[in-house]
C-alpha cells in the first residue's frame, strides 16, 4: 500500500478517528472540526486507546501534512465547551500549528512527535493487531509527552 493511501485504509479508519483538514500552506497550519459524537463513539469503544488521524487531502504528501495523535495525549483538550455547532451535533474547532495541537488558547499540546513521517506513526498506520496498536499508541503518547 502506498503511504498516501494509509490514512484512508478501511482497517485504519474503522479503528481510529480520521479527519481531513484544511491547510494554510503559508503557515502549514491544519484546521479540523472533531465531532463530539465521533469522539464519544471511539471513547466508548476504545477508551483512550485510539488516535485522531489528521491529514490534508489536497496534497499527496499526507505524511508531511499529517498527524496520528494518541487520544490520551489530547483528551484534556476536549474538556472545553464546543465552539462550533455542527448540524444536529456539536464539534470543536481545532488546529495544529508548528506541531502544537489546540482547541482553545488555554490548552495546547506538542504533537510534533506524532507527525506522519515518524517511524512509529507509519507502523501504527499499518498495525492490525490490537496489542500492537495499543503498544504503539502508548509509545507515541510517551514520546510526545516527554516520558
Amino acid at each position: 500500500m502506498h503511504p498516501e493511501e494509509l490514512f484512508s485504509a478501511p482497517s485504519f479508519r474503522d479503528r481510529h478517528y480520521v479527519l481531513k483538514s484544511s491547510l494554510n500552506k503559508s503557515s502549514e497550519e491544519l484546521w479540523v472540526g472533531p465531532a463530539r459524537s465521533r469522539i464519544d463513539n471511539f471513547s466508548a469503544t476504545y477508551g483512550s486507546a485510539f488516535a485522531l488521524a489528521i491529514y490534508h487531502a489536497g496534497t499527496r504528501d499526507h505524511f508531511r501534512y499529517g498527524y496520528v495523535i494518541p487520544f490520551g495525549l489530547i483528551r484534556d483538550c476536549f474538556r472545553v465547551p464546543f465552539n462550533r455547532p455542527l448540524g444536529k451535533g456539536n464539534c470543536w474547532n481545532a488546529n495544529i500549528n508548528r506541531g502544537v495541537f489546540h482547541v482553545t488558547i488555554e490548552k495546547r499540546v506538542d504533537v510534533s512527535a506524532c507527525r506522519g513521517d515518524r517511524d512509529d506513526v507509519r507502523k501504527l498506520l499499518l498495525a492490525q493487531n490490537e496489542g500492537e496498536i495499543r503498544e504503539l499508541l502508548a509509545r507515541l503518547e510517551a514520546s510526545a509527552s516527554g516520558h
